[in-house]
């Protein structure tokens, strides 16, 4: 049995690599706070994280990123249950409650 069209990038990259799931609460206003750029594999190459800037993802590598701190070359493949680039995206920018699945570069 084949999994949801969604999850085939999510489920392939998984299979290659480490994934991790990291979920965040924004406060209103804050910003997400990293430099980004999609993945040239249609709309579900992932969203290739390229530097971590002052916001939301450095606090939470700040308090709880340890060993699964979000940097350079992590490659976020899904947002909220989301895997394409353009909705995920959306989601970053607009949601407070964000569950994201990463690639660790």
């Amino acid at each position: 049995k084949r999994p949801p069209k969604a999850a085939a990038p999510v489920a392939a990259a998984a299979a290659r690599t480490q994934l991790l799931t990291v979920t965040l609460e924004r406060p209103s206003g804050e910003k997400f706070g990293v430099k980004l750029s999609k993945k040239k594999n249609g709309g579900d190459g992932g969203l290739k994280l390229h530097e971590v800037l002052e916001g939301l993802v450095q606090r939470w590598n700040d308090r709880e990123g340890g060993m699964d701190k979000l940097v350079a070359n992590d490659v976020i493949v899904e947002v909220n249950g989301k895997a394409g680039q353009d909705d995920m995206l959306k989601a970053l920018t607009t949601e407070t409650k964000l569950e994201l699945k990463v690639i660790k570069g």
